[in-house]
C-alpha cells in the first residue's frame, strides 16, 4: 500500500477567517438600503442513486421496527426514502428542506473563509500498538488495577498495585480445563449464554470472527466457578517484567482473584517461530490500598472510550460490567494514577486512552463574537457553555422540500452494505500530518496528544464525488456481520426535483455568495452530494438555477460582487487573487468534480489490517509511516478535463463582463465607514438597550461572583484544615516507623523477608519511598544481612537487588550504585 485511502478528504480551514463589515447591523426588523428579498428556483437532478431516509415522529415510533429510538432494517424491510402521504394516499417523496440548506451551506463555508461552526467537541481515546515508543507505549507501562463501584454519582476505585499474570495452561493444570486448546481453536465448548436476561445453552468452537467470543463475559460464562474467584498463589516469576504466578491446591499467605479480559485474536502456537496471541489471564492481588474518588471528567471519557452513548456500537463486555455496576458490586479495571488521582483507567490492561485535548480545543483562534457570513446568512444559536446573545440571530434564507417530478416508478433495488462511521481519532487522516504522503523516519506522529498552538486539524471533512456508483463495489455478506449491515431502498439516477429558496433582506454581495453555493460559482462541472451512501458514490447531483425572476446578467452581478468582495478580504495582502487561488477553493473544486475512473480505488475504506500497518515504519524494508494526502495530489480532474497536479482554481466571474467592472468601480468607492455609520444611525435605540441590558446583566454576574468567592472560602478553610489533619497524621506515622527502626533487616538473610521489613516501614511512614534520613542505616544493614546469606540465596540478591533498591529509594541510579557496593562487600 502506498497511501492511506479514504472515501472522504479534507477541504484545509483558510488561516484568516472573513467576518463581513456589516454582521452587527443584520436583523429582520430593520432592512438593509440595498436590501434584496426574494425567490430562487432550483432544478435538482440525480446523477446517481440517491437515498435520505425517511424520518418518523416520535409518536409513530411504535410501528416501525425500533429499539431504543434508533431505526432498524432489514433485507425485506429496508429503510424507506424520505416521503409522505398526499390526501389521495398516495406515496409522495421527497428530500428534506434541512437536507438542502446543510449541503448548500457546506459549500458556502468554504467559499466565504466561515468559521469552523459545527463539530464535534470530544476528547477522543485510541490503542495504537504500531510502535513501542510512540505516545501510547510510553504512557501504557504505569498501570495498576483495582476494583471499581459506584456510590450515587460517584466512582470509586480501590487499588490493588500491580496485577499478576497467570497463563491459560496453568488455569487448565489447576483447574483440568481446556482452555488453551479452546482459544487456538482445537476444541469446542459448552456455555450457558446470558442475552436480555434470557439464559440459553451455546456449544461453541472460538473464532475471531465473532465478536462476542472475544468478550471476556464469554470467558466468565465457560468458566463460572473460576472468573473472579479467589485463588491461592504457590510461587511468582519475573517474566519479562512481569510476575507470572503459579496456583498452589492449599491455602498460602498470597491470595488473589481470576479477572478476565477480552481475547481479541486466536492463539497460535507454531512448531516453527514465534506464538502469538493472547495466552494469559490476570490476577488481581488481595491486598487492597489506596481508595480513588474518579473525577466527572475521568469518567466522562472513560464513558466516551467505551461509546456509552450509542448502544449499538457498545461491546459486550461495556454492557456486561455496567449492568454489574449499576447493582452495586464492584468491577475489575486498570488505571494509571497520577499524584494521587485518577487519570485514566479502562477493562482491559491495554485500554484506550483519552488523548490530552479535546477537538474543540484545535479550534480556539476560530472562537470569535463576531459572526462570519454563513451565519449572517442561514443563522446562528449559540450553544457555547458561555451563550453570547449577540451570536443568536434567525436566517435569513428558507428552503422549501424539493418535490420529484415523476411521480411513480422512482425506487432502485435495494442495497445491503456497510456504512463505516470515520473515526476522528484516526489521527494520519484527521490531522495535518505536514506529509505529501509519508512521515519521516523516526518522527512521530501528530496526535491530539499535541499542543493545538503547535497543531492543525486537516479540515473540513467532505466526500468527493464519485464517477460512478456500481453495486458491485459493496462489500460482499459473506464473513461480514450481518448486524452492521445497513438496508436500504435508494432512488434511482436521472431523476429531477424542485425547490426554493426564499431569500430575504440580503445585501447583494450575500446573494451573490448564495448563488455561488448553489451554481459552485459558476462552474458548471461541479456536483453536490446528498444523504447517505456518499462513501460509496451515492447522492451524486446537479443543480440548476431558474433564472425567470433574476435576469442571467444579474445572476453573473450577484456572483461578482461576492468575488470582489472576497478578493478584497486580501487585497490589504497585495494578493488579488488569493481567493481564487486559495487551497481550500481548490480542494472543494476537485472534491466536487468527477474523477478520472482510474482513482476511484482510493475512494474506499481501507481494511482494518491496513488502518493499523499504515503507522508502521521499517528503515531497512523502506517502510514508512503513511498520512491522508490532499485530494489535489490524487489526480483530481479538473472543470475543463484537464489534469494539474495542484489542482484547478475557480474561473473569475468578472472575466470579460464589462457590467461587473463598472460595479467594482462603484463598489470601490462605497467604503465600510460609510456602511457602518449609515447602520449606527438606524441601531442607536436598539444599541443603548442592548447597552443597559448588558450592564444588569454584569451586575448580577458581579453579585453570583461574590456569593461564589465566599462559598470558595469556606470550602478552602475545610481544605486546609483536612490538610493539616494529614499532615498530623503522615507525622505521627513517621514517629512511630522511627521508633520501629531498620535494625531487623540485618538478622535476615533472604531478600524477600528484607523487603516484607522494608516496605512494611515505609508504609508505616506514611510515604510512597524511605525518606533519605534513613538511607545509611538501610545501606549498613542490607550490607550485613548479604554477607551472612548463604551462597544460595546470594543468586536472588544479585538478581532482584537494584530493582528492589529503586522502588524503595525512589532513584534508579542511587540503587544501582548501592547495590554495587553491597554486593562488592562480600568479596
Amino acid at each position: 500500500m502506498s497511501i492511506i485511502k479514504a472515501p472522504y478528504n479534507f477541504v484545509p480551514l483558510e488561516k484568516k477567517v472573513f467576518y463581513p463589515a456589516w454582521g452587527p447591523l443584520v436583523s429582520h426588523d430593520q432592512p438593509f438600503k440595498d436590501g434584496l428579498s426574494g425567490t430562487l428556483e432550483v432544478e435538482l437532478k440525480t446523477h446517481s442513486p440517491i437515498f435520505i431516509a425517511n424520518g418518523v415522529l416520535e409518536k409513530d415510533k411504535v410501528n416501525y421496527n425500533c429499539k431504543d429510538g434508533e431505526l432498524k432494517s432489514t433485507k425485506d424491510e429496508p429503510l424507506a426514502f424520505s416521503h409522505y402521504y398526499d390526501v389521495n394516499g398516495n406515496k409522495q417523496y421527497f428530500i428534506p428542506a434541512t437536507s438542502l440548506k446543510g449541503m448548500l451551506r457546506s459549500v458556502l463555508e468554504v467559499l466565504s473563509f466561515s468559521k469552523m461552526n459545527f463539530y464535534n467537541d470530544h476528547r477522543y481515546a485510541a490503542r495504537d500498538l504500531s510502535s513501542h515508543d510512540n505516545f501510547y507505549m510510553k504512557e501504557m507501562k504505569y498501570q495498576k488495577c483495582g476494583w471499581m463501584k459506584k456510590e450515587g454519582d460517584k466512582y470509586i476505585i480501590e487499588s490493588c498495585r500491580e496485577p499478576k499474570r497467570i497463563s491459560h495452561k496453568e488455569l487448565d493444570r489447576s483447574f483440568d480445563l481446556k482452555m488453551s486448546d479452546y482459544f487456538q481453536g482445537k476444541v469446542s465448548l459448552k456455555y450457558e449464554k446470558t442475552t436480555d436476561g434470557q439464559v440459553s445453552s451455546e456449544y461453541n468452537k472460538y473464532s475471531e470472527q465473532e465478536d462476542y467470543l472475544k468478550s471476556a463475559k464469554h470467558k466468565y460464562e465457560l468458566y463460572p466457578k473460576i472468573g473472579l474467584k479467589d485463588v491461592f498463589i504457590a510461587r511468582t516469576k519475573d517474566d519479562r517484567e512481569r510476575e507470572v504466578c503459579t496456583l498452589s491446591e492449599t491455602e498460602t499467605n498470597q491470595k488473589g482473584k481470576v479477572v478476565f479480559t477480552g481475547q481479541p485474536s486466536k492463539r497460535k502456537e507454531p512448531k516453527v517461530g514465534k506464538p502469538s496471541g493472547k495466552a494469559f489471564e490476570f490476577i488481581f492481588p488481595e491486598t487492597r490500598g489506596e481508595q480513588f474518588v474518579v473525577s466527572e471528567k475521568v469518567i466522562a471519557d472513560f464513558k466516551f472510550a467505551y461509546f456509552n452513548f450509542d448502544e449499538q456500537r457498545q461491546s459486550h463486555d461495556w454492557k456486561y460490567w455496567k449492568k454489574r455496576l449499576e447493582a452495586g458490586k464492584e468491577v475489575p479495571v486498570f488505571f494509571i494514577e497520577e499524584e494521587g488521582e485518577i487519570k485514566s483507567l479502562g477493562y482491559s490492561y491495554l485500554y484506550k486512552l483519552p488523548f490530552e485535548h479535546r477537538i474543540g480545543e484545535y479550534f480556539k483562534d476560530q472562537r470569535s463574537n463576531e459572526l462570519d457570513l454563513s451565519q449572517c446568512i442561514f443563522g446562528n444559536v449559540d450553544e457555547g457553555d458561555q451563550k453570547n446573545s449577540l451570536l443568536m440571530l434567525k436566517g435569513r434564507v428558507q428552503f422549501s422540500h424539493a418535490n420529484f417530478i415523476k411521480k411513480d416508478d422512482l425506487e432502485g433495488e435495494t442495497v445491503s452494505a456497510v456504512l463505516s462511521s470515520p473515526k476522528a481519532s484516526y489521527y494520519p487522516s484527521y490531522i495535518d500530518q505536514g506529509a505529501e504522503t509519508k512521515v519521516p523516519y523516526r518522527q512521530p506522529y501528530k496526535t491530539y496528544m499535541d499542543d493545538p498552538k503547535r497543531v492543525n486539524l486537516a479540515g473540513r471533512k467532505r466526500y468527493p464525488i464519485h464517477q460512478n456508483f456500481s453495486y458491485e463495489k459493496l462489500p460482499s455478506t459473506n464473513g461480514i456481520n450481518r448486524k452492521i449491515l445497513s438496508h436500504f431502498k435508494p432512488l434511482k439516477e436521472g431523476l429531477t426535483a424542485k425547490f426554493k429558496v426564499h431569500y430575504h433582506n440580503l445585501l447583494p454581495e450575500e446573494l451573490g455568495a448564495l448563488i455561488s453555493a448553489i451554481t459552485m460559482h459558476g462552474t458548471d462541472s461541479c456536483f453536490h452530494n446528498l444523504g447517505m451512501g456518499k462513501p460509496l458514490g451515492l447522492g451524486k447531483v446537479k443543480l440548476h438555477l431558474k433564472t425567470e425572476e433574476i435576469e442571467n446578467r444579474k445572476v453573473a452581478a450577484y456572483m461578482g460582487q461576492f468575488e470582489l468582495l472576497m478578493q478584497q478580504f486580501f487585497s490589504d495582502e497585495g494578493d488579488e487573487k488569493r481567493w481564487l487561488n486559495s487551497d481550500p477553493l481548490k480542494e472543494l473544486l476537485a472534491m466536487t468534480t468527477v474523477q478520472k475512473q482510474q482513482y476511484d480505488f482510493n475512494l474506499k475504506y481501507m481494511k482494518l489490517k491496513d488502518f493499523r500497518s499504515a503507522k508502521n515504519e521499517n528503515k531497512k524494508k523502506g517502510i514508512m509511516k503513511e498520512a491522508l494526502i490532499r485530494y489535489t495530489k490524487l489526480g483530481a480532474v479538473s472543470p475543463d478535463k484537464t489534469e494539474t497536479s495542484g489542482g484547478q482554481v475557480l474561473t473569475p466571474i468578472t472575466r470579460g463582463n464589462a457590467r461587473i467592472e463598472l460595479i467594482k468601480k462603484a463598489l470601490a468607492l462605497k467604503t465600510k465607514a460609510e456602511a457602518v455609520k449609515e447602520g449606527l444611525k438606524n441601531e442607536k435605540p436598539k444599541a443603548e438597550r442592548r447597552q443597559k441590558e448588558a450592564e444588569a446583566q454584569e451586575k448580577e454576574r458581579q453579585k453570583r461572583a461574590a456569593e461564589l468567592a465566599a462559598k470558595q472560602a469556606k470550602i478552602d478553610a475545610k481544605k486546609a484544615a483536612l490538610e493539616k489533619a494529614e499532615e498530623e497524621r503522615k507525622a505521627r506515622k513517621r514517629e512511630q516507623a522511627a521508633q520501629k527502626g531498620l535494625e531487623p533487616v540485618k538478622e535476615k538473610t533472604q531478600l524477600g523477608q528484607v523487603r516484607t521489613i522494608v516496605s512494611q516501614f515505609i508504609k508505616a511512614s506514611g510515604e510512597e519511598t524511605l525518606a533519605e534520613d534513613y538511607w545509611e542505616e538501610l545501606k549498613e544493614n542490607l550490607a550485613i544481612a548479604y554477607s551472612n546469606s548463604p551462597k544460595g540465596k546470594q543468586r536472588e540478591w544479585k538478581k532482584k537487588l537494584a530493582k528492589e533498591l529503586s522502588n524503595w529509594l525512589g532513584s534508579p541510579t542511587t540503587a544501582e550504585n548501592w547495590a554495587k557496593e553491597i554486593l562488592g562487600l562480600s568479596k
